[in-house]
C-alpha cells in the first residue's frame, strides 16, 4: 500500500469511494474537492492503483481548530490497519503545518454508522455531541 497526495488526477477515484460511502458521508461537493485537491489537503492510500482510502482537512481558526473533514476507508480494507495509518499520516501533517497555532484536531462523524466506529474505537474524546445536518447525530471527536 501506498500513502501519498492526491491529485486532481484522482478526483473520480475518489468520489467513487465516496459515493460508495454516502451513508456515513455527506453528499460530496465537487468543486470543493477540486479546491482541496489543488491546495493538496487531500491523502490517499492505494493498492495496486486504486484508492482504498481518503482524507482531508480544513484549518478553522474562527472555530479554533484543525477539522479533518473527511475519513473514509473502503469496506474491503477496515480493520486492515488502514485508518489508523491513515490517521497517524494525517495528524503528523497537521501538526507539522499548525503546531503554532496550538488548536486541537477535531473530526465528525454520524453517529450509529458501522465505518465511524473507527473513531470511538480509538478512544478519542467526544468533545460535544449534537444533533444537525438532515436530523442525524454528529459526534465531534476530540483527537488526542
Amino acid at each position: 500500500m501506498n500513502i501519498r497526495k492526491a491529485t486532481d488526477n484522482d478526483f473520480e477515484q475518489i468520489l467513487s469511494l465516496w459515493y460508495k460511502n454516502l451513508d456515513s458521508l455527506f453528499r460530496p461537493f465537487q468543486a470543493e474537492l477540486h479546491q482541496q485537491l489543488a491546495e493538496g489537503k487531500y491523502t490517499i492510500i492505494e493498492e495496486d492503483g486504486r484508492i482504498v482510502a481518503f482524507s482531508s482537512y480544513k484549518y478553522m481558526p474562527r472555530k479554533r481548530c484543525v477539522r479533518i473533514q473527511h475519513f473514509c476507508v473502503d469496506a474491503q480494507y477496515r480493520s486492515m490497519g488502514c485508518g489508523s495509518t491513515l490517521l497517524s499520516h494525517l495528524v503528523e501533517e497537521i501538526n507539522s503545518l499548525y503546531a503554532d497555532a496550538g488548536f486541537p484536531i477535531q473530526a465528525e462523524c454520524v453517529l450509529g454508522k458501522p465505518n465511524n466506529e473507527f473513531w470511538l474505537s480509538k478512544e478519542h474524546e467526544v468533545s460535544r455531541l449534537t444533533i444537525k445536518k438532515s436530523g442525524k447525530t454528529i459526534l465531534t471527536i476530540e483527537i488526542n
